[in-house]
């Protein structure tokens, strides 16, 4: 498998399992998830290759926009408590896009 496939695969799975076992505790409905993930491959002096930095861009619609702020905090908490990010050297970061279905928000 290159680099850009693992990547890519690393960031469908890295919050998606994480993020829909949250979701569902909290009862947070949405209608789709889906995720990017860019990533810089560098030679490292004594290493060789290595994946240096990963940016994930999941995408996420929800029914309504009064869950905006509760999903962004699942959001946060699914890259907190992800084992993956956790366990390797790379740097992980998170560029997430949350979006309403239907605004429901009272707009003044």
């Amino acid at each position: 498998m290159d680099a850009g496939a693992s990547i890519r695969c690393f960031g469908q799975r890295l919050l998606r399992g994480h993020f829909s076992g949250d979701s569902e505790l909290s009862k947070l409905d949405f209608v789709s998830f889906a995720s990017q993930a860019e990533g810089k491959l560098e030679k490292v002096e004594g290493s060789g290759l290595q994946i240096t930095e990963v940016v994930l861009r999941p995408k996420l619609m929800l029914h309504y926009a009064r869950d905006l702020a509760r999903a962004a905090r699942l959001m946060q908490k699914a890259e907190r408590n992800c084992l993956i990010s956790n366990s390797i050297k790379t740097i992980v970061t998170l560029e997430p896009e949350i979006k309403p279905e239907v605004s429901d928000m009272l707009v003044a």
